[in-house]
């Protein structure tokens, strides 16, 4: 049940393609400040397309919310943070007179820092009141948990921003701190959640099951930790085979990367990404498509190489750099080269109906992983048995296998933090105790004879 709609409007500014949701309400009419609010987001907070339908979404629920449950009334201002709380709940566990199903803490967080953030907005511009009002507090106030991640945040500035020295100046420096009325990660507990990697045992049976190109989008994946929509990105130009016999994969971003081409006039051009595409074949980056576009493929914040918008897959292993580089070989031979030159993407359909050649779809790429692990018995109710299951592969492996130092897999998983790579960071126990074991081993060879706890005890006790 529903009492809204979002719907994308094309719009002439900005790169081609480029769109922005609209909140349909219940009559029909369309929310003006809703509109405002995604312009703002799209024009000055440099916010993604598809972060913009997931936060005018939130916002569309939670008109649902006030109209269908609350009725449509006026909310009085004392009581704006209880209904925010009341939506949170509602999103978080479910409500069966809008047929919601419960959602994850994530996503209900995200509906709710949508909703904060668009009162915010139109209480700084309209003089509205604020439904989650900010309140200042002493750092020490806090929870234990959030005292440590301001800590953390702390800490993670002074290594990065050259103007540190100047943080007594700052409300966080003088241990101040802004916080919300309702901030719903403080009402929740811990939890024992399940495997996000997919089943390292299978993997290589899961490859192995794959077409060609299929092959080569999942080894970026499973081998390079690319994210799912990453890929759909990469041009045939960014793919190259080294004297090694591995392959050379190039990321980059799909609007700031650099990139030289040749016009029709075989004159050569330089530019970024977004120049190339506009002027070689008059579409826009992938990223900036509106969320309902067909040939949309999300983009999130990547960590570059020094002064350049690109990086390069990190193999987690050299032979799988090597099988990339023969399947590469055998694609373009049998696939890409028959493609004709209306669009620089490396991974296109490869099926002879009349799509054959259109750059895939990362719907295409869902279907095409839950088609593969079904047919070496695997569920998508498994745990980890999902496209992302492989980047979060990618990490496990790291961890338990190679033991890698985490400042390292946040520079080979491309993060800009390494608080985001601690998701992926996930040491298993078997893990954990097989190192203590191999830590005694190593020290208790030259470990005094009197320190040991056996010697405590008397023999005929021991």
């Amino acid at each position: 049940m529903t009492a809204h709609s979002v719907i994308e409007l094309n719009i002439s500014e900005g790169p081609i393609g480029n769109s922005i949701p609209l909140l349909v309400l219940r009559d029909g009419s369309i929310s003006f400040l809703a509109m405002l609010w995604a312009k703002h987001l799209m024009l000055h907070e440099i916010v993604s397309t598809e972060s913009i339908w997931t936060k005018v979404s939130g916002v569309g629920r939670f008109y649902d919310f006030l109209v269908l449950v609350k009725g449509g009334r006026k909310i009085a201002k004392n009581a704006m943070r209880a209904v925010l709380e009341e939506f949170y709940q509602a999103r978080r566990f479910g409500l069966a007179s809008l047929n919601w199903k419960p959602v994850s803490p994530d996503t209900a967080k995200a509906d709710e820092e949508a909703v904060t953030q668009f009162s915010e907005w139109c209480s700084v511009n309209l003089g509205f009141a604020k439904l989650n009002p900010t309140e200042r507090k002493l750092v020490t106030s806090l929870n234990f948990r959030r005292q440590l991640a301001f800590r953390r945040e702390q800490k993670r500035r002074r290594d990065w921003d050259k103007l540190s020295h100047l943080a007594p100046a700052t409300l966080a420096g003088r241990g101040l701190v802004d916080v919300q009325e309702f901030d719903p990660r403080d009402e929740e507990g811990s939890a024992d959640y399940p495997k996000k990697y997919f089943p390292p045992e299978r993997v290589g049976v899961f490859i192995k099951n794959l077409n060609v190109r299929d092959a080569l989008y999942f080894l970026l994946l499973f081998f390079g930790s690319l994210r799912a929509s990453e890929p759909l990105h990469i041009y045939s130009g960014d793919v190259t085979i080294l004297p090694d016999g591995t392959a050379r994969v190039v990321l980059a971003h799909p609007e700031l990367g650099s990139y030289r081409w040749f016009d029709a006039h075989g004159k050569e051009h330089s530019g970024n990404r977004a120049q190339f595409l506009s002027e070689r074949y008059a579409i826009g980056p992938r990223n900036r498509l509106g969320k309902k576009h067909p040939l949309h493929a999300g983009w999130k914040g990547v960590r570059f190489d020094a002064g350049r918008f690109e990086t390069e897959v990190y193999w987690l292993r050299p032979d799988a750099a090597r099988l990339f580089a023969q399947l590469h070989i055998e694609y373009v031979k049998t696939i890409r080269s028959r493609v004709p030159d209306n669009h620089p993407f490396y991974f296109v359909n490869s099926s002879s109906e009349s799509d054959f050649g259109n750059p895939v779809t990362l719907s295409n790429m869902n279907k095409a992983f839950y088609r593969a692990a079904a047919r070496v018995g695997l569920s998508s109710s498994d745990d980890g048995v999902n496209p992302h299951g492989g980047r979060h592969y990618y990490g496990y492996f790291h961890a338990n296998v190679y033991k890698t130092q985490l400042e390292h897999l946040q520079l080979f998983m491309h993060h800009v933090s390494s608080e985001s790579t601690k998701v992926y960071y996930n040491v298993t126990r078997e893990t954990a105790r097989d190192e203590l074991q191999k830590a005694w081993v190593t020290i208790s060879k030259d470990f005094p004879e009197t320190l040991r706890l056996d010697s405590l005890f008397h023999p005929e006790l021991t």
